[in-house]
């Protein structure tokens, strides 16, 4: 089941900057995972059963990857779903400077609900802090968290920092920093564009790739796009036109690129 949820990602190697102010050396366009309902829906089916095990009375994803995934299970479960909608703070800087927000209509109508917080995928996780954070200020208690792809290991810190279940179909590496730590950065890589170059099925010939270390033979062997140094070379910032994906941020209100 992992291999073929990963088949249906595209993505590509480089230097981008995360929705939540981190650096990774990859990108993948979550959009994809949504282009075809009837091999995704397996995947949601098996993410619902998991989750129904921790006994929640609504589901909520942030826009936009999490909340068609909250509809789904909502679906799927019975229960009623509900939507983060993305806010930036403009001149935020820093880690985690974008807000999720439940619209002040659904604000009530959680209060006091075991909910359970559940996105297409998660990395950093600015996305489901920040519903997290906004649920908690809603009166809901969230007891859970899911997500069809987990990159790296900071969703279990979170969720464990926060007393969550969580659950996931699909566990990946993922190499991640802070800016002041970015080994790219220090290498004089810039930043660039996902529209620099085709996104591909960099997982087609071999999922088990990237579980390897980023510097692994795997790895590299995996790698479809390379990305030449230069310590002079300009840093060059993503469009308004790009899709959305991890590993990548888009100024665009309402249009979350990476978690």
């Amino acid at each position: 089941m992992r291999n073929d949820l990963l088949k249906l990602l595209a993505g590509r190697r480089g230097h981008f900057r995360m929705e939540s102010g981190c650096h990774s050396d990859q990108w993948f366009n979550l959009d994809r995972l949504f282009d075809d309902q009837a091999r995704l829906q397996p995947f949601v089916d098996e993410l619902a059963r998991r989750l129904a095990a921790h006994r929640f009375e609504a589901v909520v994803g942030p826009m936009t990857g999490g909340a068609k995934l909250a509809d789904l299970i909502g679906a799927k479960l019975g229960l009623t779903s509900f939507h983060t909608g993305r806010h930036e703070t403009p001149g935020a800087t820093g880690l985690f400077p974008v807000r999720y927000v439940v619209p002040a209509a659904q604000r009530e109508n959680l209060r006091g609900k075991r909910v359970a917080i559940v996105d297409d995928a998660i990395s950093a996780g600015s996305a489901v802090k920040g519903t997290h954070t906004d649920l908690l200020a809603c009166g809901a208690r969230p007891v859970a968290c899911g997500a069809l792809l987990i990159f790296g290991d900071r969703a279990d810190a979170f969720a464990t920092e926060n007393n969550l279940k969580l659950e996931a179909i699909a566990r990946m590496s993922f190499g991640m920093w802070k800016p002041g730590d970015c080994p790219l950065c220090k290498a004089g890589v810039p930043i660039e564009q996902v529209s620099d170059a085709p996104q591909v099925n960099i997982l087609g010939a071999s999922p088990e790739a990237f579980d390897q270390d980023s510097s692994g033979p795997a790895f590299v062997g995996a790698t479809l796009v390379a990305t030449v140094a230069c310590k002079h070379a300009p840093t060059t910032r993503p469009s308004r036109s790009q899709p959305r994906g991890i590993g990548l941020t888009v100024n665009k209100p309402n249009f979350r690129s990476s978690i």
